[in-house]
């Protein structure tokens, strides 16, 4: 679950970000357009999610260090 999890939130990252500042007008002959408030939504909410786990990932990494510190101070000598 988490690799499926994962892989999808980088594609949407890749898929948000393949088109920054998309074209907005509906009005154009290619018919290919965003709107904008859907598209802000999903830009912030990618970014955000982003930076989410970047601070996951953050803690995590200085938990099991700090873990690791733990068990080798620990350890009685003989």
């Amino acid at each position: 679950m988490g690799l499926f999890i994962f892989t999808w939130s980088l594609l949407g990252v890749v898929w948000v970000f393949s088109v920054y500042q998309p074209n907005y007008d509906p009005s154009t002959t290619d018919g290919l357009y965003c709107n904008k408030t859907l598209y802000t939504f999903a830009f912030w909410n990618v970014v955000l999610e982003t930076f989410g786990f970047g601070v996951f990932l953050a803690k995590f990494c200085k938990g099991m260090l700090c873990y690791a510190d733990d068990v080798t101070t620990d350890q009685p000598v003989m």
